[in-house]
């Protein structure tokens, strides 16, 4: 039996398709876990949803920020609706694919294999126990009847006015305590959408898309500082969301974005051997 993390997809079905192929996946033996951003961008947002969705319990996904904006884009509020997404919403059995979307948890934390799955990142001063309470918290709020509005709360503080988020952490530890680390507005953008912030977990509201890990003079990649609480050292991160970095394979450390929709690789880390895999992908026009 094999478990492997498969880096964003952004609607490449082909390319999916691909890789499992190469990897000879067959579900009921083979685990596929996904590090969110299946959707979007790519042709086959709708393919690839229920290619993951016909795998049942041989398939996991965590919540990716273009998953949350499929749900903004359904519930009404996004600023714009991608042509990419309106085939989801558009399709016959939307309804149970939106409903799929919505129940995405926003981390897999297996103990036993050491391994922890992430769409975005991790803020510094979190530890393991820490990450896992903030993911199940946004869970429970998602599925609720909160979830429209609490998901409109939160790209209006990510995507129009970013200094209520930044207010969200404060310089004095004390009220960092007492605030900012109990947001959930804070916790939805560090696991959707961190890449780099402050040692106190400070969010970079630089535009850093497409830059590199060293291109910010102030704040560092999440990944950068020292992980808190036992045992953190010695698991294995695996996230995606910066394309830009075009994969990192560090011992403890795996990011997965290389940029499939692109033209690039769609990149699997296969948890038992240790190593990573890649199928070559034609380009997809955005």
């Amino acid at each position: 039996m094999s478990t492997y993390v498969v880096g964003d997809i952004h609607g490449n079905h082909e390319g999916l398709l691909n890789l499992l192929t190469a990897l000879e996946f067959r579900p009921g033996r083979d685990r596929l876990w996904c590090v969110g951003d299946i959707v979007n961008r790519g042709p086959g947002s709708v393919e690839c949803i229920q290619t993951i969705m016909s795998l049942g319990s041989s398939a996991r996904c965590v919540m990716g920020n273009h998953e949350l904006l499929l749900l903004a884009c359904a519930w009404g509020f996004a600023e714009t609706v991608p042509d990419s997404l309106e085939t989801v919403l558009d399709h016959p059995d939307s309804k149970a694919m939106l409903t799929w979307v919505r129940h995405l948890p926003f981390l897999i934390h297996d103990r036993r294999r050491r391994v922890l799955v992430v769409h975005a990142g991790l803020p510094p001063h979190w530890t393991l126990p820490q990450a896992g309470k903030q993911a199940k918290r946004l869970h429970k709020i998602m599925i609720s009847r909160k979830g429209p509005e609490f998901l409109r709360e939160a790209f209006e503080r990510s995507h129009n006015a970013p200094e209520l988020l930044h207010s969200e952490v404060s310089s004095n530890e004390e009220a960092w305590r007492l605030r900012g680390a109990n947001s959930p507005y804070y916790a939805v953008h560090a696991l959707t959408m961190l890449r780099r912030c402050g040692p106190m977990g400070e969010i970079s509201m630089h535009r850093d898309e497409y830059d590199g890990a060293r291109s910010d003079d102030v704040f560092e990649p999440w990944f950068e500082y020292p992980r808190p609480g036992p045992r953190a050292e010695k698991t294995h991160y695996v996230f995606g969301h910066w394309a830009a970095l075009d994969g990192v394979d560090r011992q403890y450390l795996h990011g997965l974005d290389t940029g499939c929709v692109r033209g690039g690789l769609l990149t699997a880390y296969e948890v038992e051997t240790d190593r990573l895999h890649h199928m070559s992908c034609d380009d997809v026009t955005e």
